[in-house]
């Protein structure tokens, strides 16, 4: 009878252990997204020569927030400071929306 209950108290911890594990691994995963998102960002505002209005839609409708930190109305050969920010709800890390940001810089007018 004691095995049985040792049994299933131990799955309590390992129930938790594979939520936190899932909960990680959606974090790399969005962190891996969110940062070749963030490259093709800063290759569009460097050709379009700023933050514009298509940028900030089309980051929108993919599921990201686009925001200027630094240097919003940039002349040519300035640099942009810009963040990539997406929200999601954990499994057991916490019981709020957690929110990942990139932050990155583009070089206005420099094609890479």
């Amino acid at each position: 009878m004691a095995n049985k209950w040792s049994f299933l108290l131990s799955l309590i911890f390992v129930i938790q252990l594979l939520l936190m594990t899932g909960d990680l691994a959606t974090v790399q995963v969005y962190q891996t997204q969110m940062q070749a998102f963030a490259t093709t960002v800063g290759q569009r505002i460097s050709l379009e020569g700023g933050m514009t209005p298509a940028v900030m839609n089309w980051a929108n409708a993919t599921g990201y927030t686009l925001e200027c930190l630094q240097q919003c109305q940039p002349q040519f050969g300035d640099t942009l400071t810009y963040q990539v920010s997406r929200s999601f709800d954990p499994l057991i890390i916490s019981d709020t929306p957690l929110t990942l940001r990139i932050v990155r810089h583009a070089v206005i007018g420099m094609y890479y």
